[in-house]
């Protein structure tokens, strides 16, 4: 499995191969359409409006869910660009209205914490562009802990892996009787997914909640075109 890369040094010399080629696009599309006509034999994905997938997670610099499907062409130059791979074309995660356009699946990797790749390469606005700086301190998500399926409650094991691997130190181990479990600062959480992505537990223990609007840590409000710096 490939792992997330954790630099942005190699920058510009992946911006400029970056291609989408007619034939790429094609074999995308029919993929996707693949993917879509199963799911829906399958039964197990709605036609919801934008934003209500479990796994609606847009690039720090989408602002909003509004934003995002409105400038989005699905043109994947930024999903051709994540070193991590983390970036893959939504079936319904992103709604009916976002087909293709893409979001992280924290199943195949993680948000790298030093890399603004995608941010930088969106040619039509729908991922404004942000430096690394500002992007530790952007949340598009917000972790959430479920005790039941942790593997200290299942197999008696105290993991830990989510606190190790939290880039921001969100998450720490607390005490609950003779054991640590995990415990989410919120006020810290940017939803990486680098917690997601090593919890061992199946189902997951800690799970990223997609938010409709991003904001910067210890703000209120959403961002908005006129607050990038």
């Amino acid at each position: 499995m490939r792992r997330p890369v954790e630099n942005s040094h190699t920058r510009n010399a992946a911006v400029a191969t970056v291609g989408v080629t007619r034939r790429d696009a094609l074999v995308r599309g029919a993929i996707a359409v693949g993917a879509t006509a199963t799911a829906l034999t399958k039964g197990n994905v709605s036609l919801l409006p934008v934003g209500q997938g479990k796994n609606s997670i847009l690039p720090a610099g989408a602002v909003s869910y509004a934003n995002f499907s409105q400038h989005c062409t699905a043109c994947h130059l930024c999903i051709d660009t994540c070193p991590s791979g983390v970036l893959t074309p939504s079936v319904l995660e992103n709604g009916i209205t976002g087909l293709f356009q893409p979001h992280l699946d924290y199943t195949k990797a993680y948000c790298a914490y030093n890399c603004n790749f995608c941010s930088q390469v969106c040619p039509a606005g729908a991922i404004h562009p942000i430096s690394v700086q500002e992007k530790q301190q952007w949340a598009i998500g917000k972790a959430i802990y479920y005790e039941f399926h942790c593997l200290i409650n299942e197999k008696g094991i105290e993991c830990g892996n989510c606190a190790r691997h939290c880039p921001k130190e969100a998450i720490t181990m607390i005490e609950k009787g003779n054991t640590l479990i995990p415990k989410v600062n919120h006020k810290q959480c940017i939803g990486c997914g680098a917690c997601e992505y090593y919890c061992p537990a199946s189902p997951k223990a800690i799970t990223v909640r997609p938010m409709n609007e991003q904001k910067r840590l210890g703000e209120a409000g959403m961002f908005r075109r006129g607050n990038l710096s």
